[in-house]
């Protein structure tokens, strides 16, 4: 007997441990895939990694990297639902495709995140996303490893079993936004938008755990700050509090649903920034304070006191308009702030060094006739440097009665009306300069007529004028002035440098 042929052999593969989600999706499927793996909420998984991302923007220069190198290097070297990795089908146009555009999108996300003001917002703006987008579904099930009775072949499924296989992996939509797949001819937009049967919600809801835990460590905290000097270190309290929630989403992996728990995680991190990555605490006193420094302090910080005020929360003014800055001297001023805004009122004639930090806010630099600098931080250091101001006038032109009118509110005694130039030179201004004639309506009385217009030649002269409306003589900031180095340190607030004229 001719023994037949041998049976065919069965290419076996092992499938994969981790595998990307092309159901569960918003730019690769990673999280999905992983939420899918350990048959978790991939919301969870999305909002951590949202978290991390913003946390490693501000922990340091140059670290947000840290999570999106790692996510990019998934989404290239996971394979998706069916197939191979990225990496290994380069030769084909459309993984290549994909490829690309991953590596065009951790480049936007390493250029916006590099300027940490954008970091918050991006944050939020993709959580926003995730959760206006989420829709709940049933998770993916693993199939069940079946073992094959010993001796038995394989079963094999044709080529026909598996491409259906397939297109029901693919095409079944479970979210509101899918991306990175094409439009088979025929096939209506609308299919892929298919509401999806929503999944019976986890119980029970854990956010009445959290709010008990934050309104328990809000209570604590006031006291402590009540009865404790200087009070509750703001740093412990936000740390506190994101342990608190951290906790809670960690028990959502295995009981519960933290939806809400997670947002109240992101709406701390502004706080976390301003205190505990800037490292600002709490500093004595609360409510409005102003400090009008006398002559002595000044004689006392050239001997090498520097001036010191601080405050915990509420609104600190200093202002130095009542003292005398010997010219090449330096003077440093400390101000401390927790929370609220803080002022400095200095002559415009020093130069100003600004030497310090603000966790969350703003800090701006004001002339008497315009605003020298403005600009928003999160973490932010502050090395400036405002050279001194002279006395500054604007050129205006005006007609021989709009400059009479300014000339008696400067205090010019006018005498003879058709020599207004020389009068107000000899006041100690700056001479008017003629500047051109125009011909102008104008109203004469006339005993027999009554009013009259007629045309006549009217001189317009420039004039220096200050912004308080009075004739003005320019001054040049003094050749060596004195030097006033503000170092502050503000938790959440603005600061403000009002340079004035103090003649």
């Amino acid at each position: 007997m001719t023994p037949g042929p041998p049976p065919p052999e069965i290419e076996t593969r092992t499938e994969p441990w981790l595998r990307r989600s092309d159901r569960d999706k918003y730019l690769s499927g990673l999280a999905g895939g992983i939420a899918r793996r350990f048959q978790f909420d991939p919301l969870i998984l999305r909002v951590g990694l949202v978290g991390a991302t913003t946390f490693a923007a501000y922990a340091g220069p140059n670290l947000h990297w840290l999570v999106l190198v790692p996510y990019f290097l998934g989404w290239i070297l996971v394979p998706p639902a069916e197939g191979r990795a990225l990496v290994a089908r380069l030769g084909e146009r459309a993984a290549l495709q994909e490829v690309l555009g991953a590596l065009v999108v951790l480049i936007i996300g390493l250029l916006v995140l590099a300027d940490t003001q954008y970091a918050v917002a991006v944050g939020l703006g993709a959580l926003a996303l995730a959760l206006f987008s989420d829709r709940r579904e049933p998770h993916e099930e693993l199939p069940p490893q079946k073992v094959a009775p010993s001796g038995a072949q394989p079963a094999t499924r044709s080529d026909t079993q598996q491409e259906t296989q397939v297109a029901s992996d693919h095409d079944t939509p479970t979210r509101g936004m899918v991306f990175g797949r094409n439009l088979k001819l025929g096939e209506r937009a609308s299919d892929l938008l298919t509401r999806p049967e929503k999944r019976q919600r986890r119980e029970p809801a854990l956010w009445p755990l959290t709010l008990s835990l934050l309104v328990l460590l809000a209570i604590v905290s006031i006291l402590i700050d009540r009865f404790m000097s200087p009070g509750m270190d703001p740093r412990v309290v936000v740390n506190l509090a994101l342990l608190a929630i951290g906790s809670v989403l960690v028990l959502s992996f295995w009981r519960g649903r933290a939806r809400i728990t997670a947002l109240w995680a992101l709406a701390l991190v502004p706080f976390w920034i301003a205190f505990s990555l800037a490292d600002v605490g709490r500093f004595e006193g609360q409510g409005n304070a102003l400090h009008t420094v006398q002559q002595s302090e000044i004689d006392q910080s050239e001997l090498g006191d520097a001036l010191a005020f601080e405050l915990g929360y509420g609104d600190l003014t200093v202002d130095l308009r009542q003292v005398e800055l010997a010219p090449g001297s330096e003077t440093t001023l400390v101000m401390d702030l927790t929370v609220g805004s803080a002022s400095v009122i200095v002559p415009r004639d020093v130069t100003v060094k600004i030497d310090g930090k603000v966790g969350l806010g703003s800090y701006r630099v004001l002339s008497p006739s315009y605003w020298q600098y403005d600009k928003s931080l999160a973490n932010g250091e502050i090395k400036r440097t405002f050279g001194a101001l002279g006395s500054e006038c604007f050129q205006h032109e005006m007609d021989a009665t709009e400059m009479r009118n300014l000339a008696l509110r400067s205090g010019v005694a006018v005498i003879d009306v058709n020599d207004l130039p020389a009068a107000i030179e000899a006041a100690g201004f700056p001479r008017p300069i003629f500047s051109y004639t125009n011909q102008e309506q104008i109203w004469f009385e006339s005993q027999d007529e009554g009013q009259d217009v007629r045309l006549a030649e009217v001189d317009y002269y420039a004039v220096q004028m200050s912004e308080q409306g009075q004739l003005c003589t320019p001054v040049d900031p003094p050749s060596n002035p004195a030097t006033l180095v503000i170092q502050p340190t503000v938790g959440i607030g603005n600061l403000e440098i009002n340079r004035v004229d103090v003649n």
